[in-house]
């Protein structure tokens, strides 16, 4: 039964992030906001949302390991994974890049100090938004520079127009509904499994 519960937690996982992330591109698309603001926002949360909702449930369920383990597992994920992988022909690829390798540094230094607290979460989590408002300026600025009198596209700009779609906004907000929903689930059958 446990390995039924592992394997619908990562199908719920899987397509509810998907849902979650193309209907939450949809709706600000919809909404005018900017396709830089989307890239580095939207869709940086909405692929991270299946990890989060289970160190959530891991930590609500008394199961710090899990919670651990899972941030640990995205780290190497996107360290070896994702760098590994990526061309390196944008600015702003070099500008994750440090930010990946910065983050897994401070977290393989405070998991070997043992001093993973609220603290050091809260610390991280203002690291997180000021990285956030930094690649966002530092996007904007690129996007208003001109090469040749072409207007550049970003790295996080092209990611938010991958998701084209003539979806109207109350269907891409019952998909987003749709998506936490089956994260909220598979969170909670991958937990328990």
């Amino acid at each position: 039964m446990d390995y039924i519960l592992i394997a619908v937690g990562f199908l719920f996982l899987f397509f509810g992030g998907e849902a979650l992330v193309r209907g939450s591109v949809i709706i600000s698309k919809r909404l005018g906001i900017s396709t830089i603001l989307i890239g580095v926002v939207v869709v940086g949360f909405g692929t991270s949302a299946p990890e989060l909702l289970v160190s959530i449930k891991a930590s609500l369920a008394d199961q710090p390991d899990i919670a651990m383990g899972n941030v640990v597992g995205s780290n190497i994920a996107n360290f070896l994974l994702i760098l590994g992988v990526a061309s390196f022909k944008d600015r702003a690829i070099y500008r994750d890049a440090f930010a990946v390798v910065v983050a897994s540094v401070l977290l393989f230094a405070l998991s070997y100090l043992q001093i993973v607290s609220q603290l050091a979460g809260g610390v991280m989590l203002v690291m997180l938004i000021a990285y956030l408002v930094y690649s966002y300026k530092a996007e904007r600025k690129e996007k208003l520079s001109t090469l040749s009198g072409i207007l550049i596209h970003t790295v996080h700009e092209h990611e938010a127009e991958e998701f084209e779609s003539k979806m109207g906004l109350s269907a891409s907000i019952i998909m987003s509904i749709v998506g936490i929903a089956m994260l909220i689930f598979g969170a909670d059958f991958l937990v328990q499994g």
